[in-house]
């Protein structure tokens, strides 16, 4: 069947049918992983031993250091993509890119993680510490966002939660050292979390990076090496300066990759906010991904877990918090967030995917907790092997619904 003289077959923009801009956002989707390539081996092997460098610079203190800097490190993507999403009012693409990011870290790491490592073993009370702070600063940026506006003083209670996240890790921190010291691990001096960062940090040794090449294969090798040279030669040696120079590199390449989800999201006609929880939230979860799964198969995977976890804390906290703050100083004027009610939704799903994540490491039952209590023992949970496969198909079901909520409903065609 032919269309009726002087008429044309509508065309379906974003699909096979309109054959032009879908190839148009394949190229441009392939070129955004490609860069987030970069801005993985840009963070592993240059920003984050900067950072751990300029720890030891400073003389932090190991607990501080991990919770801050480094945990910087690990955050890095996605706190400059929501700082460059404010300054360029482009919130609909950064805001839920950091939010499904936690999405991806509570419900898609640990699974790879036990599937990498098998069951896999959790002090609980860290587990709930940074649950908990990162509860407290996503309900109180949901609560902001549903005024008219966000401000200066908004931002900074998030930046407050963070603080005194940083306080409860110092505390803590010191009482799991003494736990280790009195029970199991007389020789331990860091807390899981102060090792789980600071290994990622430390491990780019000349036996470690033969290792990696010979698993990432000749194709990824091939494909990083451009990146590598580009870095090596534009990233000088001090930690302050390639601390810098990698802050540069970093802001660059994610501006890129938001107007290449930008132009994704217009070829193949989806809303912005898809691009972001799809596009910018995978990318930037990507070094903690490879991360997590690198620390497992090392034989480390609780501290694989916990890098993961810990860095979404100074995501929701920092990541929103300060890019606001700034804004809203510099240019005088408050934040007005774009696609509210999306926000507002695929932040339910964030908390109803860690409400999932703390019971799948739930102890067995309450009478072990008294026991491991009675020994003065750290309560430990595990995810086994079926748990991680409820919490991969909670994933999946969280993730398509926020799907569904960032895609609004929208007629495929019309006839002229």
């Amino acid at each position: 069947q032919r269309p009726l003289p002087g008429k044309k077959w509508p065309r379906v923009q974003g699909t096979m049918v309109d054959g032009v801009p879908f190839c148009e956002g394949i190229a441009i989707l392939l070129l955004a992983v490609y860069i987030f390539l970069g801005v993985s081996i840009l963070c592993d092997s240059h920003l984050c031993p900067a950072l751990d460098k300029l720890c030891d610079y400073l003389k932090m203190p190991t607990a501080l250091a991990a919770a801050t800097f480094i945990s910087f490190g690990s955050s890095a993507p996605e706190i400059i993509i929501s700082t460059l999403g404010a300054q360029t009012n482009k919130t609909e693409l950064s805001i839920p890119a950091v939010l499904v990011s936690a999405l991806i870290a509570f419900g898609a790491i640990p699974p790879m993680v036990v599937w990498a490592a098998g069951d896999l073993k959790l002090r609980v009370g860290g587990v709930i510490r940074d649950a908990l702070a990162y509860v407290i600063a996503l309900v109180l940026f949901i609560m902001y966002n549903q005024g008219p506006e966000i401000n200066a003083s908004h931002a900074s209670s998030l930046i407050v939660v963070y603080l005194l996240y940083l306080v409860v890790v110092y505390v803590t921190g010191t009482d799991e050292e003494e736990q280790d010291k009195e029970v199991t691990h007389p020789s331990s001096a860091a807390t899981d979390l102060e090792r789980s960062l600071l290994d990622k940090t430390n491990g780019h040794s000349a036996d470690g990076s033969e290792e990696e090449d010979e698993e990432s294969g000749p194709l990824l090798t091939a494909l990083s090496m451009p990146f590598e040279r580009l870095f090596e030669l534009s990233i000088p040696q001090g930690p302050i300066l390639a601390f810098a120079m990698s802050i540069a590199w970093l802001c660059g390449l994610s501006y890129a990759v938001m107007v290449m989800a930008e132009g994704v999201a217009t070829r193949w006609s989806i809303s912005k906010t898809t691009a972001g929880i799809t596009l910018l939230a995978w990318g930037g979860q990507l070094p903690d991904a490879l991360a997590a799964v690198s620390l497992a198969k090392s034989g480390k995977p609780d501290e694989a877990i916990i890098q993961a976890i810990a860095s979404q804390v100074i995501n929701v906290s920092i990541g929103l918090g300060m890019p606001i703050a700034v804004s809203d100083v510099i240019q005088g004027k408050p934040m007005v967030t774009q696609n509210r009610k999306a926000i507002l939704l695929i932040a339910l799903v964030v908390l109803a995917s860690i409400v999932l994540y703390l019971a799948s490491i739930a102890p067995a039952s309450l009478t072990f907790c008294r026991q491991r209590s009675s020994r003065k023992e750290p309560l430990t949970g595990m995810i086994t092997k079926m748990r991680a496969i409820v919490l991969v198909v909670a994933f999946i079901i969280c993730y398509s619904v926020s799907i569904a909520f960032a895609e609004k409903a929208r007629p495929v065609w019309a006839l002229p």
